[in-house]
């Protein structure tokens, strides 16, 4: 249980390093408006409608590739169930999109995409940690398929 959790949490960790770094890049390509600061929630609502939809998108892209990272890495930790933690994390990563999403409004199109992606891109993390595993310990016996 103890692997469970630390492999959680520095999926988790993994996911906001990836999320924080493309939404940086996205900040670079798409500077704030004007008068707009991330930490004051009531200039970030009155700049809403004048922030580009492809800086939105690369928010999402971000919150997707958070959740497909920190699920890989979470499930190359754990040695089972390696899709259900990593789809643990993408929990993680959506229920603070949703947070962010509530506290200052977004689109709707970000609320589906998000709820589509961030599941489906944990899941797919999973399934490659998976597919890694099993390689890897393929071929420590042998082969791909485990025959000597």
């Amino acid at each position: 249980m103890g692997r469970s959790i630390l492999a959680v949490f520095l999926g988790w960790a993994a996911s906001l390093f990836i999320i924080v770094a493309v939404e940086a890049a996205g900040h670079r390509l798409f500077p704030l408006p004007a008068g707009a600061d991330i930490w004051n929630e009531t200039a970030l609502r009155s700049a809403g409608p004048e922030i580009p939809a492809a800086a939105l998108l690369l928010v999402v892209l971000g919150w997707a590739g958070g959740a497909l990272g920190g699920g890989f890495l979470t499930g190359r930790l754990v040695q089972r169930a390696q899709v259900g933690h990593a789809l643990l994390v993408a929990l993680v990563v959506l229920g603070f999109a949703v947070w962010t999403m509530v506290t200052v409004p977004h689109p709707v199109w970000m609320w589906v995409a998000s709820i589509l992606l961030v599941p489906a891109a944990g899941w797919l993390g999973g399934r490659l940690a998976l597919k890694a595993d099993r390689t890897y310990h393929g071929s420590q016996e042998g082969g791909q398929d485990g025959r000597p």
